[in-house]
């Protein structure tokens, strides 16, 4: 009889082991529905024993921690939020800043340039003293209605400006002087209009009449 109660109390021994418990537990017994609240903490779990494929949750935000350096492959619809309404947001439409508090949305570099907008405009600033703008064919600059043309082929074209009529060139003559033509600058000043002829030619008429009068009183002397 001691025999066998020793032998039942070793059996019962071995049985209560956590192999031997974990031998005769069925797959699939143990079911969520099955396990107290906060019945399985971190020192119940392995370290490494969950892989990616065992998660399954809808937003990064359920994992509460620090994610530390993140090497990212794919990030497809982003915000990145910064404080109280600052954010950047990437997705299929582009780019787009929120400024929240600040009130000026802008691409800001290590040196201070920048690139800005708020309800006045946009505005760059440079801390370089350049402003480069750069294009293999053409670069325009629009406001309002006016609009300045620039490209390598032909001079600098500056229309529908008050005051400037529809399309003029902005040229050089060949002392260096600017002047505003309504046709392709040659190097040469353009040719003046008939009021403007009539007006020098009325004025060297002056000239003349005046030197004709100090030769005459230069004579009765």
């Amino acid at each position: 009889m001691k025999k066998r109660i020793a032998s039942l109390l070793l059996a019962i021994a071995v049985l209560a082991t956590p192999i031997a418990i974990a031998a005769h537990i069925s797959a699939g017994a143990i079911t969520t529905a099955k396990l107290a609240a906060g019945a399985v903490t971190a020192n119940e779990i392995a370290a490494g024993s969950i892989t990616a494929d065992r998660l399954n949750v809808s937003m990064l935000s359920a994992i509460s921690a620090d994610l530390g350096t993140v090497v990212a492959g794919l990030i497809d619809g982003v915000t990145i939020r910064a404080g109280s309404g600052d954010e950047v947001t990437l997705d299929s439409s582009g780019i787009s800043l929120a400024a929240g508090t600040s009130g000026v949305n802008q691409v800001k570099w290590s040196d201070g340039s920048s690139i800005g907008s708020n309800s006045g405009g946009v505005q760059i600033d440079s801390n370089s003293n350049l402003i480069q703008l750069n294009a293999d064919t053409e670069v325009q600059l629009n406001a309002g209605s006016g609009r300045v043309v620039m490209n390598g082929a032909n001079p600098p074209q500056v229309s529908n400006f008050v005051g400037l009529g529809s399309t003029n060139f902005v040229c050089s003559d060949n002392g260096g002087a600017l002047y505003v033509s309504s046709s392709t600058c040659d190097g040469s000043a353009p040719a003046p209009s008939a009021a403007e002829v009539a007006a020098l030619e009325q004025e060297v008429s002056g000239l003349r009449a005046e030197v004709a009068r100090l030769i005459a009183a230069i004579a009765q002397r």
